[in-house]
């Protein structure tokens, strides 16, 4: 269902404007009918199942990766070549 806003937006426009051609309706009804549509496709993307889609990528605040632990070196031996 996330897919269907824009066809469902556009076939909607689509059949408005031919009820307009023909008169069947007054220019306030655009904005109303318009407005049930897409509160009919959110209501219908809500409650769809997600049973069998993939999962959308994680979402991170930045770019920036998420930081490694660094190795801690062992500074207890002397090196006396010099």
């Amino acid at each position: 269902m996330n897919c269907m806003m824009g066809p469902t937006v556009l076939v909607t426009l689509g059949v408005l404007f031919l009820m307009d051609n023909y008169h069947l309706t007054r220019g306030s009804t655009f904005i109303a009918v318009l407005l049930i549509v897409i509160g009919g496709v959110k209501l219908l993307q809500s409650g769809a199942s997600t049973e069998g889609h993939r999962q959308p990528y994680p979402y991170y605040a930045s770019d920036v990766p998420p930081a490694t632990a660094t190795p801690q070196t062992d500074n207890t031996q002397v090196n006396n070549n010099g």
